[in-house]
């Protein structure tokens, strides 16, 4: 299995046509908070990955400055063909935040972590 992460965007919404063009909308990696702990209302994790075919379990963690996670979405792709992309699109929700810093985003397909713990991330600061 051969699998690459092109890209993560965190974001406020995703719209996926029918015709498969994604529209990502209010990508951020900052949320401003008046106290914790805090719950996040709405925001989208938007991942691309290029892989052999087959179908593939996808995980999406979200990780606490402390390491703990908070809040995850699995899923599955499906690559039809040689060197095929897929977008897989999970909508988190009423998300924890439990303490102000940064929360790294943890991709695993298959068991296999994708992403650095380094590359993907947002940060949550005391609003002044």
């Amino acid at each position: 299995m051969k699998v690459k992460l092109n890209f993560l965007h965190i974001c406020d919404e995703v719209i996926a046509s029918i015709d498969g063009k994604i529209s990502i909308i209010g990508m951020f990696s900052v949320i401003n908070t008046l106290k914790v702990p805090a719950n996040h209302p709405k925001f989208y994790i938007m991942v691309n990955m290029t892989a052999d075919p087959g179908k593939y379990d996808q995980l999406i963690e979200i990780v606490s400055p402390s390491g703990r996670v908070v809040s995850k979405i699995e899923g599955k792709s499906v690559i039809i063909k040689e060197g095929g992309v897929s977008n897989f699109i999970a909508n988190f929700v009423n998300t924890p935040l439990p303490e102000l810093g940064r929360y790294k985003i943890r991709v695993s397909v298959e068991g296999e972590i994708l992403s650095d713990d380094e590359g993907y991330f947002f940060d949550v600061i005391k609003k002044a």
